[in-house]
């Protein structure tokens, strides 16, 4: 590839280059529509700027890939995100970052909310389960070593659930619970 100045020449964007592009990072990665649209008009618009031509040319160019792709539901937006609640809910994150999280990657309210019915739909308390997963993680609250230290650190605790997207309700019922094993049989009654 060319340079100029020390510094890589960005291709003329071409139907056959962005398929490439694409067909490269679908390779390695599951994403979102908006997130791969941001993704190659990145490069649109660095081409353009370089070759002095019009971005919209790149622009329905990627748009006409992007709409090929959700029809071959190779890009499939609620599949991605049922996909992520999954796997943040595991990880202990709280509705409210969960929907951070989606919005970020341009996925539309309503299939968020679909996608967290969805998961949590079978459990009782799912906000409490995933507190707990993070208190646990983070050695919070009844999962602390030294209990004297319970005390002493339960505001530090409760920040940190709050900044974790928690609501003080929950937090209080894991970092105030006499030990895990109180709060997992309120679980398992539902």
């Amino acid at each position: 590839m060319a340079r100029a100045r020390g510094k890589r020449v960005p291709p003329v964007v071409t139907a056959a280059y962005l398929e490439r592009v694409v067909g490269t990072y679908l390779e390695r990665y599951f994403t979102t529509r908006f997130h791969l649209r941001r993704l190659l008009m990145r490069r649109v618009y660095r081409s353009a700027r370089y070759h002095h031509v019009d971005p919209a040319d790149g622009e329905q160019l990627v748009d006409a890939l992007l709409d090929r792709l959700e029809r071959a539901r190779v890009l499939d937006d609620e599949a991605w995100a049922r996909g992520r609640v999954r796997t943040l809910r595991r990880r202990g994150a709280s509705a409210r970052s969960i929907r951070a999280a989606l919005r970020e990657k341009g996925v539309p309210g309503a299939i968020v909310r679909q996608c967290l019915d969805e998961v949590d739909g079978d459990q009782g308390e799912p906000e409490l389960a995933a507190a707990l997963t993070y208190a646990r993680k983070r050695r919070l609250g009844p999962y602390r070593h030294d209990p004297d230290q319970r005390e002493v650190q339960a505001q530090r605790d409760l920040a940190r659930l709050a900044r974790r997207g928690f609501s003080y309700d929950v937090s209080r019922t894991v970092i105030d619970a006499p030990d895990v094993a109180s709060i997992q049989e309120r679980l398992d009654e539902e």
